[in-house]
């Protein structure tokens, strides 16, 4: 059977029954000594009385005073003992002795009560009053530690409050993830970026992370929960239609009630190219989905070859040798992009300084030879420009890839501008079209993609760097290089 959860007093349910325990109080001392009026205050941090009962009722209340307006209250609290109160004046006053009781706790001074007695009625000894004094204050002190836990849950109610606000209203997907990998939050952000509703993933083990990598995902967890640091990183994320994304993620510690490590808290943006459905995630991925059409087509025009009409007619025949040919040669091309940004990761790079002016004429020869005069080049060189000290083969094929992309999908006719300009000690190489570049936010290719996947590979193995900006007419691309010192 589940326990029934403890009911915690809000703050005004609090001081509601403090000051019906100071009515109380003053009742009973009223009755018990047989005084003519109990007056029963608190005692601010502020050091300002606040009288909140009084015995009888119709006595009223004097509200609120500083103790050392009336002398004897002041003294009481000051020593936290039973002091007289002389010349007490109104509503302090009677014909009989005014009286200060300290409200006491592990002496403190919680408050006081001022009880005013009759003419000819005795009191008991100071020794019983203080008593009396520190059962009201030992009431008063729990009522205090159940304020101050209720303005505590407040504050906590609050904070996250004000935490889940922030947690569904940012733009970046944020989860929380606990020790083991179930998803604890998440937010909308996370909703659009991924493609599971919050409903579908709480509870499940880090659904948007691929199969492969989710046990050493859930030991970096660990790792990063019990260090206590902040990591950034990017790393291939999987989204609910299969399709892979590569995210920027910063991954933030967080701790239990207790002080222990209990999950992290992920804050992710995913990083894409400009018009691109997918982005620079692994080289398996693109590559699979870059093979993928050509191979198919290869396998159907190998199965043509099969058909009698088309075998036994030469021409036929011929054309469709061909088309195998071209699709053949495109397969190679692309194993031969992933051997090259292999040798590039394994640091095989075969080094040599050369002018980045020729480097650039080399590449848009490529691909201005791979596709026949369809597009016009216009290449802008600054002969400030330092020469470059890099591997000739593979920087080829990563400027070409990058025209590659930049020129997919693009009308016939459409002008590619290369600029080579200084960049401190370096190069910076900048693409960018013409103002007959069609329209603009077209979506690269699985092919065009990977080849920035593989030209980024290629440009960072040289210590540069490759960004992609948006431009009125699609895309703009800059690679910048190392000088040969560099």
């Amino acid at each position: 059977m589940e326990q029934e959860r403890r009911h915690v007093p809000t703050i005004n349910e609090i001081r509601t029954e403090e000051t019906a325990a100071l009515a109380r109080a003053a009742t009973g001392l009223c009755d018990a000594l047989g005084a003519e009026r109990v007056y029963a205050a608190t005692l601010s941090p502020e050091g300002v009385l606040r009288f909140k009962a009084a015995a009888p009722a119709s006595a009223g209340s004097p509200g609120s005073l500083e103790p050392a307006a009336v002398e004897g209250i002041a003294e009481a609290i000051s020593l936290a003992q039973v002091s007289d109160v002389p010349n007490a004046r109104p509503p302090f006053s009677g014909d009989g002795r005014v009286v200060a009781i300290p409200w006491t706790y592990s002496d403190r001074v919680l408050g006081v009560g001022v009880v005013i007695m009759p003419e000819g009625v005795d009191l008991p000894g100071d020794r019983v009053l203080a008593l009396l004094g520190q059962k009201v204050g030992s009431t008063l002190a729990a009522l205090r530690d159940c304020d101050s836990l209720a303005h505590r849950i407040a504050q906590m109610r609050d904070s996250a409050d004000l935490f889940h606000s922030a947690f569904e209203s940012v733009s970046d997907a944020m989860k929380l993830i606990d020790l083991d990998g179930h998803i604890l939050r998440w937010n909308k952000a996370s909703e659009c970026m991924y493609g599971w509703a919050a409903v579908d993933v709480l509870g499940k083990k880090i659904p948007h992370v691929p199969e492969a990598l989710r046990l050493r995902t859930i030991r970096d967890i660990r790792a990063i929960a019990a260090g206590g640091t902040t990591v950034e990183r990017e790393s291939a994320a999987l989204k609910a239609d299969g399709s892979r994304i590569m995210a920027q993620i910063t991954v933030v510690p967080f701790l239990d009630s207790e002080g222990d490590p209990a999950g992290v808290l992920s804050i992710a943006r995913e990083v894409r190219i400009p018009g691109a459905e997918t982005v620079d995630t692994d080289v398996c991925a693109l590559l699979a989905d870059a093979v993928a059409a050509p191979m198919g087509s290869l396998v159907g025009y190998a199965q043509l070859l099969l058909q009698t009409d088309i075998f036994e007619d030469p021409n036929r025949r011929k054309r469709t040798v061909r088309v195998i040919e071209e699709y053949t040669n495109t397969i190679t091309t692309l194993m031969n992009d992933v051997a090259l940004i292999s040798g590039g990761r394994e640091g095989l790079l075969e080094l040599e300084t050369i002018d980045a002016s020729i480097l650039v004429t080399d590449a848009v020869g490529r691909v201005e030879q791979q596709h026949a005069g369809a597009y016009r080049f216009m290449i802008d060189y600054d002969s400030a420009s330092s020469p470059v000290r890099l591997d000739r083969r593979r920087m080829q094929r990563a400027l070409a890839s990058v025209l590659e992309a930049m020129l997919d999908g693009r009308p016939k006719g459409t002008e590619a501008i290369v600029s080579i300009v200084p960049f401190g000690t370096g190069v910076c190489v900048e693409f960018s079209l013409g103002s007959n570049g069609g329209s603009p936010g077209l979506a690269p290719s699985g092919y065009a993609t990977l080849g920035v996947h593989i030209a980024r590979v290629i440009v960072e193995s040289h210590g540069g760097s490759l960004s992609v900006g948006d431009q009125n007419s699609g895309v703009s691309f800059r690679i910048v290089l190392p000088g040969e010192a560099g």
